[in-house]
């Protein structure tokens, strides 16, 4: 099973539920960039992540420890909640094509061009 979590919002290393969640799991944190997607976020409660072709989602690839991402991943699905959906998707993590679980907006979250983050990066969205 894939062991690899690409995190674009508070679950990033500087954001307030890595420590919760992730940190004790994890094995190794790098950069990543996921491409073909947009960040929205600006005016929305939370950061969503939709396909769309040209942009890019800055983040962390997380690795979990094999023998408890299906534990992370049932915590990570519950504190996501319903607005989300997990796929396996590749990422780049630190010039690296790997595969991660990525959570995307699900169809029926409307999002607006004016909840674009034009950086793609929720930790530096200007």
């Amino acid at each position: 099973m894939n062991n690899r979590l690409f995190v674009y919002g508070s679950l990033r290393r500087l954001g307030g539920a890595f420590e919760r969640l992730l940190a004790d799991a994890a094995i190794e944190v790098q950069e990543g960039v996921l491409a073909d997607h947009a960040l929205f976020g600006w005016g929305l409660p939370y950061p969503f992540v939709r396909p769309e072709a040209g942009r890019r989602v800055v983040g962390d690839v997380v690795e979990i420890d094999p023998a408890r991402i299906e534990q992370v991943l049932r915590a990570v699905d519950e504190y996501v909640g319903s607005d989300y959906r997990r796929v396996e998707i590749e990422v780049d993590a630190d010039g690296e094509t790997v595969t991660a679980f990525v959570y995307l907006a699900e169809p029926s979250v409307e999002l607006a061009e004016r909840n674009r983050v034009e950086s793609g990066d929720w930790m530096m969205p200007i």
